[in-house]
This record gives C-alpha cells, structure tokens and sequence, in this order.
C-alpha cells in the first residue's frame, strides 16, 4: 500500500507532505530520514524517474517542472500502480497551481499543505487491493515502467553512487531498448521471408513451366534457357528486396480475393433470397406446407452455408492483416 507521500522542489523546499497519522509517523521515522538525506542529492540531471528500495519499502518517484513528486510505498505494491499514482498527483498539481506560483523564491515550506486533501482522495483510490487489479486491466491507463531504474538506497546514501547516474543510464537503457527492437523487427521479418522464398521459389518453376509449356503449343522460341530461369528465380526468392515486394504482392492479392470473394458470395446470397419472389411474386409469409413455403425453406438452405462461407472469409482476412500488424509491433521489455 502507499504510506506516504511529498511533493519536493528540486532545491529542497517541500511544498506539500501528505499527513499520516501517528502509529503510521512512527513506523516511517527511518525511511524517511533516508528520504530526507535522498531529497539533497537531486539536481536537474537526475534521473526523471526511479525505484529505490530500502528494507521492506520502495521509493517511487518521478521529476516535472523542477518537481519531484514522491510515495513510499510497501515493496509488494506494484510499480505500475504507484507511478501511476505519482503521475495522477503531478497533473493534478500542475494543473491547479502554476509554475510561477510554486517555483518563487518567495514560497514557503508546505505552503500548499492544502493540496493533501487530493492526495488523501487519490491514495483511497489507488490503494484497496481490488481498484488495483482493476487499474492493472487497463494497461493502456498505467504508466510502463520496464524502463524506470530501480537501486537500493544504502547505494546511494552510503557508497558514492548518485542520482545523475541513474539517469544515465537509464538514458543508455532506453537506447539499448530501441536497438533491441529495431533488430527484433529485422529478425523476425528474415523468418517470414525464409519461409516465403521457399513457396516463391516453388511457384515461381511452376508459372515457368506453364509458361513454357504455352510457347511450345503456339510454336514459339523461349526467350530464356531453363538454366538461366533457375538460376534468376533461386535468386529472386534469396534476395530480401524482391521477397520482400513478393510477400507484400502474394498479401495484396491475397485480401483483394477475399473480398472479392466476399462480395460474390454477398451477392450470390441475395439472387438465391430474392428469386422467388421476383419469379413469382411469392408473398412474403406464405401458408404451411405449400409449395410456396418449400421453395423459400429451400432458398433458406441454400442461403445459410453461404453466409457462413462469407463470415468464414471476413474471419480469414481479419487474421492475415492481423499477422503483418503484429510483426511492426515486436518490442522488448526490459525489466
């Protein structure tokens, strides 16, 4: 759960602390001592964002407009939960207050106390264990953390390491990340086309044979020997480029035949309802058991396999899209 929060300025002037109560004070005497000696090593190359644990809490916070918003928070509360948390608080307040008012020289030490009555509200929200599960259902609303440092705080209070460091790199770990997912991309492209080139390869002797075959009924001269067409076909499906063009060909070809197809069976659908009635002005609701009710029962039967062809094919074509969509969003996560 979240134990405590403070909203600090870079120079050390806190602005506002959430109030806790006393049993809550007393067991928090040692980690925040630890904070308050963490809070004057900041400077504005420190790292934006960290974790940094200490005994059976974590640190969390996060840096904006030379502000650093911060909650000690138990080592078992999620990450994702508590930056999330952090980044609420920050908008809130940045929100409500400007930056001219909170970065004078003439501000006071908790001269926005005020602000605690949000973040008491936002503490309930974030802190019943079932809010957050359900926070954790919307990943799109939680902040991705893969890529926030985490250090322990006896590291950087007593072993030289400093903030400034964190945020290096946690710098050369985003760039590492990016490169990780540019040659994730690469390879896994190189795996389709491997499997492409193969069924290119063999089509492509195929169609050449076909096309041979044709210039030989009608009389004509071959304009290229079988051993040059081998040769340019082989190298055809191992050259990226043009395999490339060919997957990107065999996917247009592809969707365009299932929607054409799916127009037809659209179309073959209505004929078959349709008939009928145009045939012989049958009525809509005709008696039970006359000719009229067979022959639209028939038209009905004949009907339904031709919707389910059709939500066959739209299903298929969904799928195929789908895949190219997956493979441009390959990406590492580093933890």
């Amino acid at each position: 759960m979240i134990r405590s929060t403070q909203i600090v300025r870079l120079d050390g002037l806190i602005l506002c602390g959430s109030v806790d109560d006393e049993q809550a004070e007393t067991a928090l005497v040692d980690i925040k001592a630890k904070v308050k000696k963490l809070i004057r090593m900041f400077s504005q190359n420190s790292a934006n964002e960290a974790s940094i644990e200490s005994d059976q809490y974590t640190i969390h916070y996060i840096v904006k407009d030379s502000v650093i918003f911060l909650c000690i928070c138990d080592q078992s509360y999620p990450r994702k939960v508590a930056f999330t948390y952090l980044s609420d608080i920050s908008s809130e307040f940045t929100s409500v207050y400007p930056s001219g008012q909170y970065l004078s020289t003439t501000a006071k030490s908790y001269g926005y106390i005020e602000f605690d009555t949000y973040i008491q509200k936002a503490k309930r929200s974030y802190q019943d264990t079932r809010a957050t599960q359900n926070l954790d259902k919307l990943n799109y609303e939680l902040k991705d953390v893969t890529k926030v440092m985490t250090k322990n705080i006896e590291e950087l209070l007593y072993r030289g390491d400093s903030l400034d460091k964190m945020g290096e790199m946690s710098g050369r770990l985003r760039e590492d990340s990016r490169k990780y997912k540019k040659a994730a991309v690469r390879i896994n492209w190189q795996i389709l086309l491997s499997k492409v080139s193969g069924v290119f390869l063999i089509s492509t002797l195929f169609w050449g044979v076909v096309i041979c075959l044709a210039f030989y009924l009608v009389g004509a001269t071959v304009p290229i020997g079988a051993v040059e067409f081998v040769f340019y076909a082989y190298l055809a499906s191992n050259t990226i480029f043009i395999a490339t063009a060919i997957v990107a060909l065999m996917a247009l070809f592809f969707i365009t035949s299932l929607c054409f197809l799916i127009v037809c069976l659209w179309l073959f659908e209505q004929i078959v309802v349709a008939t009928p009635f145009i045939l012989t002005g049958l009525p809509r609701e005709p008696m039970v058991g006359s000719f009229s009710q067979k022959w639209l029962q028939y038209s009905e039967d004949v009907r339904l396999p031709l919707v389910h062809a059709r939500e066959c094919a739209g299903v298929w074509a969904e799928e195929f899209i789908n895949i190219f969509i997956r493979l441009e969003e390959v990406e590492l996560h580093l933890l």
